[in-house]
């Protein structure tokens, strides 16, 4: 037999089904947003457990500051951690020629340390090819 209630239960059920696909599917792209550049040079590679991408953020311009963002995420915990630090790289003429290469190494100090630690840092960083130039930790 028929009764409207059992019809009103159907629909409420399907519409917060999809609600919550639209939900899930929204954390999932605000979390792949979050890892995506600004602007300016990626790098990305995996330290144990750990898959980082570091990003420069050039979004200023010029010769000035270049904010490093590094995202790693746990790939069996499913947990990430967002690190952030601050530096001027230009000073230094080999950053000028390789950035790729200078954010790589200053991504496998990162990289390193949330491995061994568990935690964002270290709280000041240089890359090898720009021993002069030091990135801090923002916190």
């Amino acid at each position: 037999m028929y009764h409207p209630f059992n019809n009103s239960v159907w629909v409420i059920f399907f519409f917060c089904n999809i609600i919550a696909q639209v939900i899930s599917h929204s954390d999932s792209v605000a979390e792949m947003d979050s890892i995506e550049p600004q602007a300016g040079v990626s790098v990305a590679d995996d330290y144990g457990p750990y898959a980082c991408k570091g990003m420069e953020n050039n979004s200023g311009g010029g010769s000035g500051p270049r904010p490093f963002k590094v995202v790693c995420r746990n790939k069996k915990e499913n947990a990430s951690m967002t690190c952030n630090f601050n530096g001027n790289p230009h000073p230094c003429s080999t950053y000028n020629k390789n950035q790729a290469k200078f954010y790589k190494q200053l991504l496998d100090k990162v990289g390193g340390f949330v491995q061994n630690n568990k935690q964002c840092g270290p709280p000041t960083m240089e890359a090898k090819i720009c021993p002069d130039i030091m990135y801090k930790i923002v916190r």
